[in-house]
């Protein structure tokens, strides 16, 4: 009987080491990480355009995007084509303007109140278009918004009167902008097809000016917080 006992007590020591050194083992095994979540379609979207712009001849591209989640960048490219040093997403570069776009905008928000017609004379808005520019001929706000008026770019007087770092930090009121525009031969035969030219920009932000009653920058704030908001109901909903 005794000898029954000692091995029964045996059998149950040995199980309760095997249950004791099971449970020591599992916890110190590292649970897996979990696998990361796949980045936002919005993101493959950007990263193709990115690609895109490097085969058509692009020498860098970079991207950076902020979300209420978060960030994300993307460099790809070179910093110079003489040394193919990478591009990285902490590089400075200098960005397009959207003063034209926010321009724009105002005019046609206008447009949209009835307070202004696209396809009346400039010079029913702006009476001195007519006796500052002298235009070969009649010319509607839309031909202004969609670059085809023919008016002088006053950026050409401009370049011409220093270096560029010095012309393009010179500031200019719009008034002083289309004053240079007529120092230039205006040619009638540029009418009615595109020619860029900022001079017409510079005339709207005038008339928006005069039928709002303050400055372009004024007007313009409150529509950049607009279309941040778009911008970014736009990329959320991508993600």
């Amino acid at each position: 009987m005794g000898t029954i006992r000692v091995r029964g007590w045996k059998r149950t020591a040995a199980a309760l080491c095997v249950a004791l050194l099971a449970g020591a083992s599992a916890g110190c095994i590292r649970e897996p990480d979990p696998p990361k979540p796949e980045p936002p379609a919005a993101f493959a979207l950007l990263e193709a355009f990115s690609a895109r712009m490097l085969a058509e001849g692009a020498p860098a591209v970079l991207i950076a995007v902020r979300t209420g989640t978060g960030t994300w960048s993307h460099a790809a490219g070179v910093r110079s084509l003489d040394s193919a040093e990478p591009a990285t997403v902490s590089d400075t570069v200098r960005v397009g303007g959207i003063t034209e776009s926010l321009i724009a905008v105002s005019v046609m928000k206008l447009a949209a109140e009835g307070r202004l017609d696209l396809d009346s004379q400039a010079s029913r808005y702006l009476p001195e278009f007519g006796s500052v520019l002298h235009p070969p001929g009649p010319v509607s706000v839309r031909q202004l918004l969609t670059h085809e008026s023919g008016i002088p770019d006053f950026s050409v007087p401009l370049l011409a009167s220093g270096s560029w770092a010095e012309t393009m930090n010179r500031p200019l009121s719009l008034e002083q902008q289309l004053a240079l525009a007529a120092t230039e031969p205006w040619d009638g035969r540029l009418a009615r097809i595109f020619d860029y030219s900022r001079s017409n920009y510079a005339a709207l932000a005038l008339i928006v000016e005069r039928l709002r009653g303050r400055g372009i920058g004024l007007e313009a704030h409150p529509l950049i917080h607009e279309m941040q908001d778009v911008a970014q109901e736009a990329l959320n909903s991508l993600c």
